[in-house]
């Protein structure tokens, strides 16, 4: 079969709506083109099954005309020769990428018979990361973001992800591609799908194990090394949209205010509460934990934190949480005590810690 090129004359142009009619969208075969029906005129042109017609820029990716059937007079040309060209070569009609972009190539019969296939060239088979495994420990209920680098695409990337816990973005200006996972009460893996302007895919796949350690042993350093009184807490309530909540206070400002004393029914009381122990659950809020009178330096007790951000008069909650209370050290100059629960139904893990010096 030869390959005749042609340009439409402007007398064709100028008829052309009289005697063209589009079918309907439920007429696409298979995402690849609509074939266009012309009233009187035989023979359609049917295009061949599968994907969206993808071409690889170069004359060594050429990819045959996806028309099934032999046609009299069969002809094309490509609307956009910057983008693609028609070659032939044996008798076999071919569509040559030049350059990324979209086009479209109209073929015709001698019967009179159109259709335009739609024709993406891309410079990339596939995009590619510069990690596409992402494995990380994280805490019960935190988010960490993770940068890739995108080495290979087409421009214009959009993400997809299959468990709501993870996402992704790429910033243009830097090319990297920012990876955002939670953890979640048990281990995942969740598949994101990158997918570029010339509609080529990549994968990263993102494995996430929860761990419920609530501090490190360098956090517990930390918390060790405060030589003031001070107290803080990160937990989860619908009021505080996962803050933590930090309230320092020193003996030289507020030392009427910090608790520290056996309660009734055999427990203890240590923290924070403004106007003190007597305005508990009050006042203006704070932060306390209460738990087993006695408890003593490396022993643990089942007990509860409490806390309000300001007065609860004013309609502020008063918050508790149940939990494990250790205590790090308790002496005649100091208490240091830690506070961690995991709530496996809200997916997070309250802590807290209390350095209160007497």
């Amino acid at each position: 079969m030869k390959l005749q090129y042609y340009m439409m004359s402007l007398a064709l142009a100028v008829s052309a709506p009289m005697i063209f009619t589009s079918c309907d969208d439920d007429d696409d075969i298979d995402g690849v083109s609509s074939v266009i029906e012309y009233p009187g005129k035989p023979g359609d042109i049917n295009l061949a099954p599968g994907e969206a017609f993808a071409v690889k820029s170069g004359a060594e990716s050429k990819q045959p005309l996806p028309v099934e059937g032999s046609y009299s007079g069969l002809k094309a040309t490509s609307l956009d020769e910057s983008v693609a060209i028609v070659t032939e070569e044996n008798g076999q009609i071919y569509v040559q990428g030049v350059h990324r972009g979209k086009t479209q190539i109209l073929v015709s019969t001698a019967d009179g018979s159109y259709v335009q296939i739609p024709v993406s060239v891309y410079d990339y088979s596939s995009v590619r990361f510069s990690n596409e495994n992402i494995t990380q420990t994280l805490m019960l209920g935190k988010q960490n973001e993770v940068e890739v680098d995108l080495i290979e695409g087409n421009d214009d990337y959009s993400f997809t992800s299959d468990n709501p816990r993870v996402s992704a973005f790429y910033n243009d200006a830097t090319g990297k591609v920012t990876v955002s996972a939670k953890a979640g009460k048990e281990e995942y893996t969740a598949t994101l799908t990158c997918t570029d302007g010339s509609d080529r895919k990549g994968t990263i796949k993102v494995t996430v194990t929860p761990s419920f350690e609530a501090f490190t042993a360098d956090e517990i350093n930390d918390i060790k090394a405060n030589t003031r009184s001070e107290i803080w807490a990160d937990v989860k309530d619908p009021s505080d949209g996962n803050t933590p909540y930090y309230y320092p206070y020193y003996k030289d400002e507020y030392p009427w205010f910090y608790i520290s004393q056996d309660i009734e029914d055999g427990q203890h009381r240590l923290g924070w509460w403004w106007d003190g122990n007597e305005y508990f659950r009050g006042g203006y809020g704070g932060l306390v934990i209460t738990y087993a009178a006695g408890t003593t330096a490396g022993q643990q007790s089942q007990g509860y934190l409490t806390f309000a951000y300001s007065a609860p008069s004013w309609g502020w909650g008063v918050h508790d949480h149940n939990g494990t209370i250790s205590i790090l050290e308790d002496d005649a100059t100091r208490t240091v005590a830690i506070f961690e629960n995991a709530d496996l139904d809200n997916e997070y893990l309250n802590r807290g810690w209390f350095v209160i010096y007497k």
